[in-house]
């Protein structure tokens, strides 16, 4: 069941990859010594601890080799929480980061981020309907992410961009007995398409009324965004919900009174079209609103909650 934590953090430790493609984490010891007439005094060492970035394949079952990116903030406790930040559509882990900052947000908050590599080369896709091979895709990254960072595995949350919010959705459908909570941005979601979480899952979403891509108001491929946050509501047994504005172009709309705690969040950004609201990607900046950081609202909420 989903329940609210308080954040924590441990001592950092160095974690040393056998990947041959990754940058592995190195140390530097620092000893301070301070004289005076009197007495000399020498500090403990210091140990300084590198971020670590690495790129891991992973074969599955049918042979298929599917990859994700890594990053692990030098300074990150030991059972620190596991973000999974999924690109969208033509998109990679290097283009998302770019776009949501999480790597950045993490080394700040102390938190670990696997990024994966969805399939189809340069026209790179999530299949976010049901059944979708790429759900066993990230749970096997998920669980090989864990156990490479020492990540808590009841504390990962699942966010991404368009295709990638679609595909976060289908992993809060279909895998929430590893994903705690989710947030998606401009997402994509399938419809009509079956949802039967076990468990209540906690959703932050953000979506524009102006996105040409993936319609506010819905259409033949996509679900209406307020309907579609409706129906997590009913899921996860709500029973109030409340509107207010957050600034002069964003409104969000809760849903509270949930089933173990869990909450649904559903920022609307008035004239917003297809973009990840507070990026610092300049080429995309324009897409979105600069008053809110999707990013740290996604994460101020997410965290609060674990398996």
């Amino acid at each position: 069941m989903a329940a609210l934590v308080s954040a924590c953090s441990g001592d950092a430790e160095p974690v040393v990859s056998s990947n041959p493609t990754s940058i592995t984490a190195t140390t530097s010891t620092t000893t301070t010594t301070t004289t005076t007439a009197a007495t000399t005094t020498t500090e403990a060492p210091t140990t300084t601890v590198a971020d670590r970035l690495e790129t891991v394949a992973l074969t599955m079952g049918d042979g298929t080799v599917r990859r994700y990116v890594l990053f692990v903030p030098g300074a990150v406790g030991s059972s620190s929480p596991l973000v999974v930040d999924l690109h969208g559509l033509t998109s990679s882990p290097e283009e998302q980061d770019l776009l949501s900052g999480m790597r950045a947000l993490a080394a700040a908050e102390g938190f670990v981020v696997a990024q994966p590599q969805g399939r189809g080369g340069l026209l790179a896709f999530w299949d976010a309907g049901p059944g979708s091979d790429d759900v066993a895709f990230l749970r096997e990254a998920i669980i090989d992410a864990v156990d490479r960072s020492g990540a808590d595995p009841g504390r990962v949350y699942v966010t991404g961009m368009s295709n990638g919010g679609g595909m976060a959705d289908r992993m809060a459908c279909d895998a929430s007995d590893l994903v705690a909570a989710i947030g998606t941005v401009a997402g994509a979601y399938s419809y009509p398409a079956p949802c039967d979480p076990e468990i209540p899952v906690p959703v932050v979403a953000f979506h524009g009324t102006d996105d040409p891509t993936v319609p506010y108001d819905g259409g033949l491929l996509f679900a209406e965004i307020t309907e579609w946050a409706g129906a997590w509501a009913v899921r996860n047994g709500c029973d109030n919900q409340t509107e207010s504005r957050l600034t002069e172009d964003v409104v969000i709309t809760s849903w509270s009174g949930c089933s173990d705690g869990v909450v649904v969040d559903l920022y609307t950004i008035e004239g917003g079209a297809h973009g990840w609201p507070g990026t610092s990607d300049p080429e995309r900046a324009d897409k979105s609103t600069a008053t809110v950081s999707a990013s740290e609202l996604i994460w101020e909420t997410l965290s609060r909650y674990e398996r």
